[in-house]
């Protein structure tokens, strides 16, 4: 059988690692009692944005993380009379997270980074054989109208097999992620509903560790 193998970034060299990133995010909020006249309305969003993602090696076993030319456009509606969409294009400036490790996480940690990088690049944090899974818990921090919140969850990620892609020796995972479970104060009022799920299917350059 074929041993459990690492997969870490090779960050030793300056290098650049760049990949095409698109986004769709729709949400919508119910807010009771601060519509006009205090009644409760309803507003939905929905957001593209595309851009450039790349992983910038420093040469030191560490890299930045760094999302450019991101254009977002979003269109907001309200519910209720004389509440006319509004379209909002904007080119939003670079976001840079530095100090990426070579097993994709922080030098100096902090949760919601820590999270949307495990979203974008899962790496089992052991060695896997094919068909293993490797479960991490997994926190997402939310505003709760002025009160920083958490929910809580896991992410799974499974080595399926390995494949070969352009003629380059790749592994296939599987992550799925599952957070949603939320404990809200009593001293709150009103209902939250806040989660993240979904699964995405991702390549490793086994060789080239990419």
């Amino acid at each position: 059988p074929e041993e459990a193998a690492l997969f870490r970034w090779d960050f030793s060299e300056k290098k650049e690692y760049s990949y095409i990133y698109n986004q769709k995010v729709t949400t919508q909020n119910y807010m009771n009692g601060f519509g006009p006249g205090g009644k409760d309305t309803v507003s939905a969003q929905n957001m593209t944005g595309n851009g450039i993602l790349s992983y910038k090696s420093e040469g030191d076993n560490t890299a930045r993380f760094v999302l450019e030319n991101l254009v977002i456009k979003s269109e907001l509606s309200t519910e209720g009379p004389e509440t006319p969409h509004k379209k909002m294009e904007i080119k939003s400036p670079p976001m840079i997270i530095q100090g990426v490790k070579e097993d994709g996480n922080l030098s100096i940690p902090s949760s919601s980074q820590t999270l949307l990088l495990k979203l974008l690049f899962p790496l089992p944090a052991q060695p896997i054989k094919v068909s293993e899974t490797v479960q991490n818990e997994a926190n997402m921090p939310f505003n709760a109208m002025g009160s920083l919140l958490y929910v809580k969850g896991h992410s799974k990620i499974t080595l399926t097999k390995y494949v070969e892609i352009n003629g380059l020796k790749c592994a296939k995972f599987i992550s799925d992620i599952n957070i949603s479970k939320m404990e809200i104060p009593p001293e709150m009022d009103g209902k939250y509903l806040v989660f993240a799920k979904g699964k995405s299917v991702f390549y490793f350059d086994v060789n080239n560790r990419k």
